[in-house]
């Protein structure tokens, strides 16, 4: 058995909690900037072009657009395509924890893509890739944004009205919240543009 004297004792507990407080301090550190890295939110804000949240960026397709102030922070994209053409779905990190469950985050699908969300989507459609009735028919359920190099964007959210949402039947108190948050995306969609 080890024998310590005072001093030696004194030093040996410095050095334990010293250690203690470097792997505590290290946890957090390392806790906080994981949390960040897996925020979709921050991710985006983080991007080129971004501006720190200020602009939504959708880096598959090299274009952001402008959030309004009540949108930084809380919407957040997933990409369900990035070739000719594609649709970006949106969610609501405040929605979502107003509803306390999932019913208004992405769900990923058996054919590998992606469903849920807000009912604001945002659709890219290179016009030289389809057959000219095929995208009359797929540009008439659309709504035109802007033209930007070979590329559409085109606007889409529920035809019906009232118009069915992530909340239908579930969350129907939360439906003006939702169409609020979809309204204010729609809008912003006008602004796209290429991020430079």
């Amino acid at each position: 058995m080890i024998h310590l004297n005072r001093k030696q004792s004194m030093t040996a507990l410095v050095v334990a909690v010293a250690l203690v407080l470097v792997a505590v301090g290290g946890y957090m550190w390392l806790h906080n900037k994981h949390a960040a890295s897996t925020d979709p939110v921050a991710q985006n804000a983080a991007l080129p072009g971004a501006e720190g949240g200020k602009y939504l960026v959708i880096p598959e397709w090299g274009v952001r657009f402008p959030l309004d102030e009540g949108l930084r922070g809380d919407v957040y994209t997933n990409i369900s395509s990035a070739r000719a053409s594609g649709t970006v779905l949106f969610a609501s990190k405040k929605l979502n924890s107003m509803t306390g469950d999932n019913s208004c985050d992405f769900v990923r699908q058996p054919w590998g893509g992606y469903t849920g969300g807000v009912q604001a989507r945002l659709v890219r459609v290179n016009p030289e890739a389809y057959e000219r009735s095929l995208l009359e028919e797929y540009k008439s359920q659309l709504t035109f944004v802007k033209k930007l190099g070979q590329y559409e964007y085109y606007s889409v959210k529920s035809a019906k009205n009232p118009p069915v949402t992530c909340l239908t039947g579930v969350h129907d108190e939360l439906a003006d919240t939702e169409q609020t948050i979809t309204n204010n995306l729609v809008d912003a969609f006008s602004k796209i543009d290429v991020v430079r």
